[in-house]
């Protein structure tokens, strides 16, 4: 009987050794600043397994935002936002140190001379 316990408690101090969730290291305030833009990505985990992805972008003639709702597929978080009847597809991944983003159909959300496509860092870099 001492052989279950003791590999239980092996099993659950190997577990307690692991690094947090992949989900985790989706939240956050990200940044990408590259080519004078100052575009912020801040995620939120909801309930039930959702995310708020929430970004503000602002470059030279260009502003624009958008608060999207999705869910996590593997590692990668597909959120999505509907306005003036045109829905925006946001593709968020972990890329090296940070996030990528790719968006689809989001030219309301942002008008033609900018965009939230990027590697976003996490902080204030």
């Amino acid at each position: 009987m001492r052989i279950p316990i003791l590999f239980v408690s092996a099993a659950a101090l190997l577990l307690a050794g692991m690094p947090a969730a992949e989900s985790q290291s989706l939240t956050g305030t990200f940044r990408d600043s590259r080519g004078g833009r100052t575009n912020v990505m801040t995620i939120t985990q909801g309930p039930g397994g959702t995310y708020r992805v929430n970004i503000e972008i602002a470059a030279r003639r260009c502003m624009g935002s958008i608060d999207a709702r999705g869910r996590l597929t593997g590692r990668t978080l597909i959120a999505t936002a509907t306005n003036g009847g045109e829905t925006c597809t946001l593709t968020i991944e972990p890329a090296g140190s940070g996030l990528s983003v790719r968006e689809n159909q989001c030219l309301y959300f942002h008008g033609a001379s900018c965009e939230f496509d990027g590697i976003y860092q996490l902080g204030s870099r």
